[in-house]
């Protein structure tokens, strides 16, 4: 059985996303089909089209998540970095303040995971996303010298609406909520566990910024 998902009155199944051309008015019209794996994009409607290329769903959506990082953390006024080689955790931020008390600089690791099958703002109040309990551990440990929180962004199925700019706002969609999973337990005997992220916990700016002053102050995120 394949499952489906709702893309305003489409229904478009795993692996497929559906591009529309954006219209003058703000919405959007029929456009083409892109096949997630590694497959290419066929115009229905002649060139009118945008020509999007072929790389895999999981790598765009992947990318759009660390471009939504990189915004908030320039806003925030801190360093970004990739760890390497990658040992399993995504970025650290580092934020220096002379009010820090713990030290001038403050670290920061962040793990990043996107999903397209929940909707904008869900009425469960939670995102769910799937970690390998290994990851999970990473994660949760228990008193780590450097703090770490998970970051889950919710990814429109249909790429036509992920970004959109206009002459007073370049717009990122859907929105990405955080967790601090210090102390949390894996589902035991299983390679994976589930982990249901707040939508309380918007992640944006203020609260980034909210989260460096509790680690500048020996506190948890």
């Amino acid at each position: 059985m394949t499952a489906l998902f709702a893309t305003g009155q489409t229904l478009c199944s795993p692996g497929k996303v559906l591009l529309r051309r954006r219209t003058r008015g703000g919405g959007y019209s029929a456009g083409a089909d892109y096949t997630g794996k590694g497959g290419t994009v066929a115009a229905r409607q002649g060139a009118n089209v945008p020509l999007r290329g072929d790389l895999r769903l999981k790598s765009r959506m992947e990318m759009l998540q660390v471009s939504h990082l990189r915004a908030v953390a320039a806003a925030v006024g801190c360093t970004v970095a990739a760890p390497e080689p990658d040992d399993g955790i995504d970025w650290v931020l580092t934020h220096a303040s002379s009010s820090h008390v713990v030290d001038c600089e403050v670290d920061l690791k962040v793990q990043l995971k996107s999903t397209s099958q929940a909707q904008p703002n869900p009425s469960s109040g939670y995102v769910a996303v799937k970690l390998s309990n290994k990851r999970f551990m990473q994660l949760a440990q228990r008193q780590p010298t450097t703090k770490r929180i998970l970051v889950a962004m919710i990814v429109p199925l249909d790429i036509a609406r992920w970004v959109e700019a206009s002459h007073d706002a370049f717009q990122l969609r859907h929105c990405a909520y955080w967790l601090n999973m210090e102390g949390m337990n894996p589902n035991p005997g299983k390679a994976s566990t589930t982990v249901h992220v707040p939508t309380t916990n918007v992640f944006d700016d203020v609260a980034l910024c909210a989260i460096f002053q509790r680690l500048g102050q020996g506190a948890k995120p």
